[in-house]
Order: C-alpha cells, then structure tokens, then sequence
C-alpha cells in the first residue's frame, strides 16, 4: 500500500500508484481504473486479452463510448463538448482512440518507469499526456 503525505491531485496519485506497483517488479502488467468504475472491472479480461493477442501492444485502454446497458448521466451540453475533446485529442495525437480520457489503463511493466518518470503537466490531461507520450 502506498499512502501520500498530502492532497496531491488525481493524476500525481495515480502517477505515484502506478509507478510504486511496477517497482514491485511483481506484475507483467500494471494498471489504473476510476473508482466510479464507468468501465466495469469485467473489462480487464478484454484489454490483457489484447496483450496476448499482439505482443507488441504496450497498452491497453477502456472506452466509455456507448456502452450498451450503460449511462454516464451527462448533459448534452457535456456529451458534446467530450466528443469534440476526444476527436480533437485524435486528431492531434494521431490515433486512432474514441475516448482518451477513460480511466480504464493497463500497461506492460516494462514501459511503466518510462511513462511515468516525469510528472504531468496538467492534473486533468494526464490520460492524453500519456497518449501523447507514447505514441512519440
């Protein structure tokens, strides 16, 4: 367990989360979810799934985006303003991803140090951040 001395914002607690799990050296895989579990946890099976099935994917990430069954409980205000976000988190990144800011997030071990070395830039983009940091 890791226990943080101050309020440090959600992407420096999860930053520090991710980083103390792959020093472990324990897991082939580390990860992140929010607690609000918008991407059900039955999810997982899918996204390590993919790590079988192309050993070169170095992440795996969830999507939000219609899921059947499912309510965000988002104005269309709100809805509208995501998707404008996330296509032009895509185009800017040029990746193919519908929802970047999912906070569903599985990474091989061995890239987790170098991803999460340097603090983010911003505690809200953080997701994007690490988009954009690997696909360079």
């Amino acid at each position: 367990m890791i226990t943080l001395a101050a309020n440090v914002g959600k992407a420096e607690a999860v930053r520090e989360g991710v980083l103390h799990m792959g020093a472990l050296g324990r897991f082939a895989f580390v990860g992140y979810w929010d607690a609000d579990l918008s991407t059900p946890l039955a999810e997982l099976r899918a996204m390590l799934a993919a790590f079988v099935l192309n050993p070169d994917c170095l992440l795996a990430m969830g999507s939000r985006f219609r899921r059947l069954g499912s309510s965000l409980n988002r104005s269309p205000m709100q809805h509208a303003l995501g998707r404008v976000f996330a296509m032009a988190a895509g185009l800017i990144l040029q990746l193919p991803v519908h929802d970047s800011q999912c906070g569903a997030k599985v990474f091989r071990a061995q890239v987790v140090e170098l991803l999460f070395a340097d603090p983010f830039t911003s505690p809200w983009l953080f997701d994007v951040e690490l988009l954009a940091h690997g696909s360079v």
